[in-house]
């Protein structure tokens, strides 16, 4: 996967969790940067979205905000 990509598909995290779970981009961004150096992972900064976070992200659910 290139630079591009990487780019791209975090873009697509922050503008589908930005208004439902402000802190999801950090999540990806350590995955992602992990990911390229794997004998020097961290533990997540923040955890998972909700099951309803990622519905609402998807269009697919509840129009409540669950930002725990």
């Amino acid at each position: 996967m290139g630079s591009g990509n990487l780019t791209w598909s975090h873009t697509r995290i922050v503008e589908a969790t930005t208004h439902i779970a402000p802190g999801a981009w950090r999540r990806n961004l350590a995955l992602i940067l992990d990911g390229l150096r794997a004998v020097a992972a961290h533990p997540l900064p923040v955890p998972p979205i909700t099951e309803n976070q990622l519905m609402h992200a998807l269009g697919r659910g509840p129009s409540g905000d669950d930002r725990s």
